[in-house]
């Protein structure tokens, strides 16, 4: 066959598909803008099954996905969004919805609840780490810190008022001829010296007493005991004077609006077991401290408060004193922090029988030790 006879192209260049035909071999059509690979159903199996890919419904790969109409996605592209994944979407849209209106409740009740300050100062409340507390048992024991109902509402004063950098006193030396003293806790501080929980002895024990039901001359008992205390524990007391609050065991530790932007003062009172039941049955009287966690985690004394049976007042004096004087003394150790002793010629033995009714050898040497505890710059 002669090539001269076959048609050309306008360029004069005889196409292959012409010589194909001439010479009886059929031509096989060439798709237009081929893929340089095959996407085939069944290519795309066998490219899984190389590359060791589970194949995906219809024998195509993992990397296939789709909501109602099959496409390809480029390995390590985010697959399309279906109906399923909006509606998820949607429903974590209306639960943060719901979460935001339930915490906005919250704090308008928490508002609520703060005694009437100004912005500044809520907003104060607001980022104020929240205070834990100890709460004080009927026998005068310390339990585990936790949150007590009524104690202190929410925050408190500002961290360091009326704190020193040192302590304020040293306590009066002590001819101590080993006679037993307790406390109601102890706690070790990071330099591993276990120490008392007491009151910061770097700053002043505010107190007040209230004079409703009490006998002529009260405030200048409280005042006398809480001297010789002073000269004991070597903390400086700071007399508030005259009070009307009659507390009962969930005192408030923190009441702006009576004593300003500090912690409640130490309370001395009369009561009975109307009001305080701890003074049930024989009991002729109650206190104890109200702890306040610092940021390490160490406890100090931030308040209290002092319970006095009235049945005292129907009792005889014991060696030309008040018969309350001597419970007073008591009732004001356990308000610092010791605790009870069974060594009966101790004060701090739990049962009075008048013929102990002054500090003894074992109890100065423990309330002298109460200088051993830690300060409260943050706090």
């Amino acid at each position: 066959m002669s090539f001269d006879d076959l048609p050309r192209s306008p360029s004069g260049r005889i196409p292959q598909w012409v010589i194909d035909e001439a010479q009886g071999r059929a031509a096989t059509p060439t798709p237009w803008r081929a893929d340089a690979y095959d996407t085939s159903a069944e290519a795309a199996a066998q490219a899984a099954s190389r590359a060791g890919r589970h194949a995906g419904p219809a024998g195509l790969p993992r990397n296939i996905v789709g909501d109602q109409d099959w496409q390809y996605v480029h390995p390590g592209a985010r697959p399309p969004r279906g109906r399923r994944t909006l509606r998820v979407r949607r429903a974590r849209w209306a639960v943060g919805v719901l979460c935001g209106l339930l915490g906005a409740a919250w704090v308008g009740v928490w508002v609520q609840q703060l005694p009437e300050l100004s912005w500044d100062a809520v907003m104060a409340e607001l980022s104020r780490k929240p205070v834990r507390l100890a709460d004080l048992e009927a026998t005068g024991t310390l339990l585990p810190p936790e949150a007590v109902p009524g104690g202190g509402g929410f925050g408190g004063p500002e961290p360091g008022h009326e704190e020193a950098d040192v302590p304020l006193g040293a306590p009066a030396p002590v001819d101590w001829d080993g006679a037993p003293y307790a406390f109601l806790s102890t706690q070790a501080r990071p330099d591993g010296l276990e120490v008392p929980v007491t009151w910061s002895p770097c700053r002043p024990v505010h107190y007040v007493v209230n004079t409703a039901g009490a006998p002529v001359g009260f405030a200048d008992d409280v005042a006398t005991v809480v001297a010789e205390l002073a000269d004991a524990t070597g903390f400086v007391f700071v007399d508030d004077g005259p009070t009307d609050e009659s507390a009962g065991p969930d005192r408030p530790i923190y009441q702006p609006e009576r004593y300003g932007r500090r912690w409640a003062p130490l309370l001395v009172q009369f009561s009975d077991e109307t009001l305080q039941s701890g003074l049930e049955g024989d009991v002729v009287g109650q206190g104890g401290p109200r702890t306040v966690r610092r940021e390490d985690g160490l406890l100090v004394a931030v308040s209290g408060t002092v319970w006095l049976d009235a049945s005292l007042l129907e009792r005889q004096p014991v060696d030309a004193e008040p018969a309350h004087v001597g419970v007073l003394r008591h009732e004001l150790a356990h308000a610092l922090g010791l605790d009870h002793v069974e060594d009966r010629t101790q004060l701090m033995n739990p049962e009075t029988r008048g013929e102990f009714t002054t500090f003894q050898s074992g109890d100065l040497y423990g309330l002298s030790q109460l200088a051993r505890g830690v300060c409260a710059p943050d706090l």
